[in-house]
């Protein structure tokens, strides 16, 4: 059996805020080897001055990985121990990206962590990624875009990609892997599945009162579902927080507080989800 190998694909340089001068290329070789980390992503090839020093310093090996040219890899190995001067060590370009937008009325924040095969199309995304923001002030970026937008941007600037009329299936993909990657037996889109089978049969005069009747966290999970945002007056760490939406019924909003909590906490989300749908499907 082949050794596995060792992989970090998230650093940032010496252009992100922070993060240590000696973040540099020479300095991840170095520390690289003496870690046993075999790949190691370069991050922030966003930034102009990184990206320079990248192509400076890196050459082309395996397909999609980069070694630290000879010149500066010689002088870091005289400072290597034998134990470790020998260890098998590449780059390959990356870089995290913070995007912050909104979708369905709801302010999101993600971090996202982008790996491409070469220089040109980190070129390529830079030069797209500089008309929507900027990306020289830091090596981490913070882009007012969509994390959808973000991927089919990526996708876009490498003909050697996934095709991106196939985007949606991408995405698709990845979520149910992300969502079902405990392998529970009932997958989180069968319990999405039976809560819409349900609904769909309840008059909304009939659903609202059965809905003001389960538990604070139990209503705020179903009317999530349902697409109501407006949160009521809720107690948090004891302290009450007060909301109010006159466009919904009173006694069934649906706490913001509680969603970003279940929200980190996708196998809780989706308990109390089956567990709401089962308490007011009642004889059906």
């Amino acid at each position: 059996m082949s050794k596995p190998l060792i992989v970090d694909l998230h650093i940032h340089s010496h252009f992100s805020r922070a993060t240590s001068k000696e973040m540099n290329i020479s300095s991840l070789y170095r520390w690289g080897k003496i870690k046993g980390i075999n790949v190691i992503g370069t991050g922030d090839f966003t930034h102009p001055g990184w990206v320079s020093e990248l192509q400076q310093k890196l050459e082309p090996a395996e397909p999609g990985l980069f070694r630290l040219k000879e010149e500066f890899a010689h002088k870091e190995d005289e400072l290597l121990p034998s134990s470790c001067k020998d260890n098998l060590i590449r780059f390959i370009l990356s870089v995290e990206i913070s995007n912050i937008y909104s979708r369905h009325e709801r302010v999101r924040k993600l971090h996202n962590l982008i790996v491409v095969p070469d220089f040109v199309t980190a070129i390529k995304i830079n030069a797209k990624l500089d008309k929507i923001g900027n990306i020289k002030h830091d090596g981490r970026p913070i882009l007012g875009m969509d994390s959808y937008d973000l991927l089919k941007l990526s996708l876009d600037s490498n003909p050697d990609n996934i095709d991106s009329e196939n985007i949606d299936e991408l995405r698709q993909t990845i979520k149910n892997h992300r969502l079902d990657e405990d392998e529970t037996p009932e997958p989180f889109s069968s319990i999405t599945k039976r809560f819409s089978d349900i609904v769909s049969q309840i008059p909304f005069s009939e659903l609202k009162n059965r809905i003001i009747g389960l538990p604070q966290t139990h209503r705020a999970v179903i009317l999530h579902r349902l697409g109501y945002n407006a949160p009521e007056n809720i107690e948090v760490a004891g302290k009450t927080i007060s909301f109010s939406d006159r466009n919904i019924p009173a006694g069934i909003f649906v706490s913001h507080v509680i969603l970003d909590y279940f929200e980190r906490d996708k196998h809780k989300y989706y308990k109390i989800l089956q567990e709401a749908t089962e308490l007011i499907s009642g004889n059906i």
